[in-house]
């Protein structure tokens, strides 16, 4: 259920924020989930000294609950799309998925938006059997996991400072390039300071997205926007898990090293074909 909240979040967002706040606001939401990770990570470690895991759990639930209620407290009601009230609700999703798609510029930038991080995950996917096969322990896996999220903040931050939407536009690519091209040195098996700083580097690519978002305002026609803000959110996070399987999967057959320079291959290749223009 997680990519239908987080469409509808994206959806509602521009009609709150508008022009380059809206970038911001996009990137804002970014920085605070892949920092809440990397808290998250440490916070959840440090209460399973004192609780068990399903202590733990149960404890997560409610703090969902709390959000739930504050969301339901806190966001103004906005009434649907006037369409969607004549439709039912499978029809309506399929047609709008249909008028998004039919849309070429806006399909390339969907498409580029979902296929680059689907591969550059890779070496958080492998992260714990990497860290297994090299024999980093507990705390080495910690800090591998959390590289990636460290490194997003940072890109996300740096690339916030650069005031001009054409300046980010035209570093899109670059930072995909920075994405994957630190990943191609798993290939050599780095000890664990290497392998963490290589995982920030490529972390500080996904910043591309700040680009990605202007290209999708640009792209998608107003009456669209929302369809294609909400079909772009649900729709990463549903191609990162397939990444995350798909990674899973082939490292049953290779080792992780192997993997993961093989997809950063990949995701080189993909560049030059998928890229927005």
């Amino acid at each position: 259920m997680a990519p239908v909240f987080a469409g509808a979040r994206a959806a509602v967002l521009p009609r709150v924020l508008g022009g380059e706040v809206y970038i911001a606001g996009r990137s804002l939401f970014r920085l605070v989930a892949q920092a809440a990770q990397v808290g998250g990570f440490a916070l959840g470690g440090l209460l399973l000294i004192a609780l068990t895991p399903r202590a733990a759990l149960l404890l997560n639930t409610g703090a969902f609950l709390v959000s739930a209620a504050l969301l339901a407290v806190g966001v103004e009601a906005r009434p649907a799309a006037a369409s969607a009230r004549s439709l039912s609700l499978v029809r309506d999703s399929l047609a709008g998925l249909g008028r998004v798609f039919r849309l070429v510029r806006l399909r390339r930038v969907l498409v580029f938006g979902w296929a680059v991080p689907a591969i550059g995950v890779t070496p958080e996917a492998l992260a714990a059997p990497y860290a297994q096969l090299a024999g980093f322990g507990t705390v080495g896996l910690g800090l591998l996991m959390s590289a990636l999220p460290v490194g997003t903040v940072l890109g996300e931050v740096l690339c916030l400072w650069i005031p001009s939407p054409a300046r980010r536009l035209r570093l899109v690519v670059p930072l995909v390039l920075l994405m994957f091209l630190p990943q191609l040195a798993f290939g050599l098996r780095p000890g664990l300071p290497l392998a963490v700083g290589l995982i920030v580097l490529s972390g500080m690519g996904l910043a591309h997205h700040l680009g990605l978002d202007q290209l999708l305002m640009d792209a998608a026609p107003e009456e669209v926007v929302g369809r294609a803000l909400s079909i772009q959110t649900a729709g990463l996070m549903f191609w990162q898990g397939i990444g995350f399987a798909v990674a899973g999967s082939a490292a049953q057959l290779l080792a992780p090293p192997v993997v993961i320079t093989a997809a950063a291959v990949a995701g080189l290749a993909l560049v030059p074909l998928l890229r927005p223009r």
